[in-house]
């Protein structure tokens, strides 16, 4: 692990990694921000090292005077990542309707949009 201060950079726990892809910050507040730069998902780089989601916030939701919580994604990016996800999936699905094979990557790819999707669901408040 390299880094200096409240942030670092690391060997990504959720796959084969051969360089440091995995950002991690330690915010003031205690929230610890991570991205993986090989296109894992925090859930899974989590989940890779015994962790949930919830574990990156110590003190739970953020509040404000109203008592509606503060989201970190506005409803247009979540729309934009779900229909950029769904769409990956509909090509898959058309390729395979179609008898195209799927590589190893393309696997891949497409199980990282399932867990996309799954994420701005439950962002959003719809648990399956």
């Amino acid at each position: 692990m390299r880094g200096s201060g409240d942030q670092f950079t690391s060997l990504c726990p959720a796959h084969e990694d051969k360089t440091p892809s995995l950002a991690v910050r330690a915010l003031e507040d205690g929230r610890v921000l991570i991205h993986c730069f090989g296109g894992c998902t925090p859930g899974q780089v989590m989940g890779a090292v015994g962790l949930t989601m919830e574990d990156l916030f110590p003190d739970g939701p953020r509040h404000e005077g109203s008592g509606a919580v503060r989201h970190r994604f506005s409803g247009g990016t979540l729309l934009r990542v779900l229909s950029f996800e769904t769409l990956l999936v509909l090509v898959c699905a058309r390729n395979l309707a179609r008898g195209k094979g799927m590589t190893e990557e393309d696997l891949r790819r497409l199980t990282l949009a399932g867990d996309r999707i799954e994420e701005v669901m439950r962002y959003a408040g719809f648990e399956r």
